[in-house]
């Protein structure tokens, strides 16, 4: 385990030395709050309105947390993809043009600690950062009367656990080629397939039996919408093992 988190922090350390990962974090966090501040705005307008124009206005019907899931969160997941994309893409086949590969190789070290050792360092940088994301998040909570943090909370669990699980599919295809651009491009591939798969063939049984135990779409949403389940959470974690192994 010393050896994983030694990996792990000097992973972690070439991804803030990157102009990339810097990058990342902030066109992430810009975008996010472009979709987070354009609702809260939306909704603000749609308030005023209501109570200039009707007595004893209550509000949304429906609720605005519900509104809040459905259109920002939609915002916040649309590009993750893109991102980790761009962090993953080079984390194993830049220790092979630079040869450092062959320095780990001269370690008392298996390929096992490599692997998990670059995916922890990719786990702890995901939880740096979605920390623009989760300050969005709490600044909903403390502006939106009579919030419930749990679901601001789900919100951010589902975005960690569909992070981890790019990272993981983007470190698997890193592994396989030595270009860069190419990795990013199957991991790109990867991840709409995974997205779109309930699209097609559904008509079939076998296909969409298939096709719903693969997607991720239904089981993020799920988790976003605050059902936390085990097959949902299994789904992420059997996943992550599989390009892992």
């Amino acid at each position: 385990m010393k050896i994983i988190n030694k990996i792990a922090l000097a992973e972690l350390r070439n991804l803030f030395y990157s102009p990339v990962s810097w990058f990342v974090i902030l066109a992430f966090y810009v975008i996010n709050a472009i979709f987070f501040f354009e609702w809260f705005d939306r909704m603000a307008s749609g308030q005023d309105a209501g109570m200039m124009a009707v007595d004893n206005y209550v509000g949304k019907v429906t609720g605005i947390l519900k509104s809040m899931n459905f259109e920002v969160t939609k915002g916040f997941f649309k590009y993750l993809h893109l991102f980790m994309a761009l962090l993953t893409m080079g984390v194993i086949n830049r220790e092979m043009n630079a040869g450092s590969i062959k320095l780990l190789y001269s370690s008392p070290i298996r390929n096992r600690e490599i692997v998990l050792g670059k995916y922890w360092g990719i786990v702890l940088f995901n939880l740096i950062f979605l920390l623009g994301t989760a300050l969005l998040l709490i600044t909903g909570i403390v502006i939106v009367k009579e919030s419930y943090p749990p679901e601001f909370l789900t919100i951010l669990l589902s975005l960690f656990l569909l992070a981890n699980f790019y990272a993981a599919i983007g470190l698997f295809f890193s592994s396989v080629t030595n270009y860069q651009i190419v990795a990013a491009v199957f991991t790109f591939l990867v991840f709409y397939l995974l997205d779109t798969i309930l699209n097609y063939g559904q008509q079939y049984d076998f296909f969409r039996t298939v096709s719903e135990l693969l997607s991720f779409r239904y089981k993020r949403g799920e988790i976003t919408s605050g059902l936390i389940s085990s097959r949902n959470l299994l789904y992420f974690i059997l996943m992550i093992a599989m390009f892992l192994l």
